[in-house]
């Protein structure tokens, strides 16, 4: 027992270290609230919150799906490919106009991919947060790479 405990309490200080060795956060410009194309490219303003942007972008995708999750499916996967392009010119503008390639904050790749993902998913909240569960687990590998998973489309051509 004693040494379940103090084998916690040291991989709580892992944990920690490595917290305190990352990178600050990179805070989002006053832009994202006066300019509505910046707005739209930070998710809504989601991309905006400094911890785990990407998440919160993939959050904010669930009320658009639960808007759309009903719509026969070639009308989906037609709002799909909108969500995509209209993401690949605001994510350009976005980016050209910070000066930064791939900033953490533009999410609007990470709506668009969650709902690429759900295109065929059953319907249910139980659908709806396995699917984001699933989506942010297959896009966290490749953070800081130029890409972010599944939704990187938006941004990588852009």
């Amino acid at each position: 027992m004693v040494s379940r405990m103090i084998y916690l309490s040291t991989l709580d200080f892992n944990i920690l270290d490595k917290v305190m060795k990352q990178k600050p956060a990179v805070h989002a410009p006053k832009s994202v609230w006066c300019n509505p194309i910046h707005f739209l490219a930070y998710g809504f303003g989601s991309g905006a919150i400094p911890v785990a942007p990407g998440t919160f972008g993939t959050l904010a995708a669930i009320p658009i799906y639960l808007l759309i999750q009903d719509l026969p499916l070639a009308l989906y996967f037609a709002v799909v490919v909108i969500v995509t392009l209209l993401g690949i010119a605001l994510c350009h503008i976005t980016a050209r106009d910070l000066g930064v390639h791939d900033h953490p904050g533009i999410v609007w790749d990470e709506i668009a991919g969650y709902l690429l993902t759900m295109l065929a998913a059953p319907k249910g909240w139980g659908w709806i947060g396995l699917d984001q569960q699933v989506y942010r687990d297959g896009s966290q590998g490749t953070e800081g790479a130029g890409s972010h998973g599944y939704g990187a489309t938006a941004k990588s051509i852009g």
